[in-house]
């Protein structure tokens, strides 16, 4: 989402053309202020996880490396107080890997809302693996 982002100008246009940026930060809020958990997932390649092969290609060109400013998430959308980061995140699948499921177990959750970048990547993905696990899900449209 970065202007200074290496993947910028394949995402800028869509997020200008929907205003994504502006209807997830809305959302968000709302979500923060009903007593939602909100939920980070960042993709983060390190040399100890094993990433999905449609993503190899990220650790070849330091995209989303940890420790860098690539894998950092934008300041509009820094986790705030109360809020979950998904660890360990190393590919498309949020589930894959990570301590998603450990969390909404935690919680409780039953539901969760799915956002991100790819529609056909992450968001699907992730749905799919919710599916598998019992989990009800929401597709955003949009950020909307």
């Amino acid at each position: 989402a970065s202007p200074n982002g290496k993947l910028h100008n394949a995402v800028k246009d869509v997020m200008e053309n929907n205003k994504m940026l502006d209807s997830i930060s809305k959302l968000v809020d709302a979500a923060r202020e009903t007593g939602a958990h909100v939920f980070h997932a960042p993709m983060i390649v390190n040399s100890e996880i094993n990433i999905d092969r449609d993503v190899f290609y990220y650790r070849d060109d330091s995209l989303f490396k940890e420790n860098t400013w690539n894998a950092e998430i934008i300041d509009r959308f820094k986790p705030k107080d109360g809020d979950c980061v998904v660890k360990n995140k190393s590919g498309n699948d949020c589930f894959r890997g990570s301590n998603l499921k450990q969390l909404i177990s935690e919680k409780g959750i039953e539901t969760l809302i799915v956002g991100g970048f790819t529609t056909d990547g992450s968001v699907e993905a992730t749905l799919f693996s919710a599916d598998d696990l019992g989990v009800k899900t929401i597709s955003l449209t949009d950020g909307t």
